[in-house]
């Protein structure tokens, strides 16, 4: 009886640390991965340093005016989201904000927003000056 037991605590112990592990996992995925990336061109409108306790780069950025399909109004043409905190990054936003040059942004779309990642759940990590 007793080594019975002690069989059926091992394969509980094994399938818990199983249990454990994929939560780890899917929470991991779901905290730090995103499940969009893509490119978005237009004027950059604002960069500013955001934040209390945990500061962030917010921009706002002027993609244009779009029509909804089927209903014809206009879409909002400001799109918001935060910056990696690279110095290389920042500085050409800055950059392109003084010479008003049109940039491509690419960014990955998060799954949560943390408040040490942003206010926004687009993450820009790549810029790059457009003519």
């Amino acid at each position: 009886m007793k080594e019975g037991l002690i069989s059926i605590w091992k394969k509980l112990r094994i399938v818990l640390l199983v249990i454990v592990v994929i939560v780890i996992a899917v929470f991991s995925y779901i905290f730090f991965g995103h499940y969009s990336d893509g490119y978005r061109g237009g004027s950059l409108i604002k960069i500013s340093n955001k934040g209390i306790i945990f500061k962030t780069i917010e921009g706002q950025l002027n993609v244009g005016t779009f029509l909804d399909n089927g209903v014809n109004k206009p879409l909002s043409p400001i799109w918001d989201f935060s910056v990696k905190g690279d110095k290389a990054l920042i500085e050409k936003l800055d950059q392109a904000i003084l010479t008003n040059k049109r940039v491509k942004l690419h960014y990955k779309e998060m799954f949560v927003k943390l408040p040490w990642r942003g206010d926004s759940h687009y993450i820009v990590d790549e810029v790059e000056l457009v003519d």
